[in-house]
């Protein structure tokens, strides 16, 4: 799924109203925009159960909002709130629920 929307020849816009944790996450990062209720929240869940993204997310999520970030994203299991997502540079904009 990652690698089809990154091939998308059309622009993919994600909306996220709840969690996007792990796979959802990355989702969001394939994106080229991404719009999140105030009350989503993101982050990896990948280390807390064992696994690791497989799905070139991490890469890509570097160069969005760079690498050490990416790292502690990946690597740290924290959720992080829409408004810290949006500084972060993970989404663009924040909307009221």
């Amino acid at each position: 799924m990652f690698d089809a929307i990154r091939s998308c020849p059309r622009p993919v816009i994600a909306a996220v109203n709840g969690a996007a944790a792990g796979g959802g996450n990355e989702l969001v990062v394939a994106c080229e925009l991404a719009i999140a209720a105030r009350s989503a929240t993101f982050g990896q869940t990948g280390p807390r159960v064992g696994s690791s993204p497989v799905t070139g997310a991490t890469n890509v999520m570097g160069v969005q909002i760079g690498e050490k970030k990416a790292k502690e994203l990946a690597l740290l299991c924290r959720r992080y709130p829409a408004d810290e997502a949006e500084r972060m540079g993970l989404v663009n904009a924040v909307v009221d629920d």
